[in-house]
């Protein structure tokens, strides 16, 4: 990560995905090595996505994770060290994340410095990331387009659920829509039951009346 990042490097996002993106895009670093935690929060420090900002989070552990899970649902990205308290941390904390809190929205990059534990090959068909990075050959540059690429993404899925929720808001209304009219025909159709009974027998009794003397 010895590289600098300028802001003629910058590469432009669609600019219809910031609408779906809070203020403050917050961002999730999970690494047991407080050099790496530092060098990260250094290096994202200047970071802009469509103008935002970010609001790093720093975990040392995958326990401090799920807590960070539970305290801030709306964690945009998690970058996640495979290693942590065992060797195994970081995978088990995304099935945890993907399986049992079912949070497929945010995205994962998983970052690591030891291959060796998480064969990318592997690591990519058996969990669900979005991004695989080894430490040592991590730029800035190459971190900064992969949290862009992550942002982006996490707008995306905002946004579909967005237009899921009017689409269900929509056809809800035009159900409420189709049984008011239903309720309305059905009112309708007994008012003019009710109504027609009597006026039946009072255009009778005026019809007998009218073959009388009266």
């Amino acid at each position: 990560m010895a590289s600098v990042f300028t802001p003629s490097e910058s590469i432009p996002a669609q600019p219809e995905s910031a609408q779906f993106l809070p203020a403050v895009i917050r961002l999730l670093v999970a690494d047991d090595d407080e050099s790496v935690l530092q060098v990260t929060q250094l290096i994202l420090s200047r970071f802009r996505y469509q103008g935002r900002r970010l609001e790093i989070l720093q975990a040392r552990s995958a326990a401090e994770v799920r807590d960070y899970l539970q305290q801030y649902p709306d964690i945009a990205v998690l970058l996640l060290d495979v290693v942590m308290e065992s060797d195994d941390a970081g995978l088990l904390l995304v099935d945890h994340i993907r399986h049992q809190l079912g949070n497929h929205r945010m995205r994962i990059l998983l970052r690591t410095g030891q291959a060796g534990y998480a064969p990318e090959r592997q690591v990519v068909q058996d969990y669900d990331i979005n991004d695989y990075l080894l430490k040592s050959e991590v730029t800035q540059s190459r971190l900064w387009l992969s949290l862009t690429t992550a942002i982006r993404g996490y707008s995306d899925i905002l946004r579909a659920e967005m237009l899921a929720r009017q689409v269900g808001d929509a056809q809800r209304q035009q159900q409420q829509a189709q049984q008011a009219s239903l309720a309305k025909t059905r009112f309708l159709a007994h008012m003019s039951h009710e109504i027609r009974t009597p006026l039946n027998g009072i255009a009778g009794i005026v019809e007998l009346i009218s073959q009388t003397d009266l």
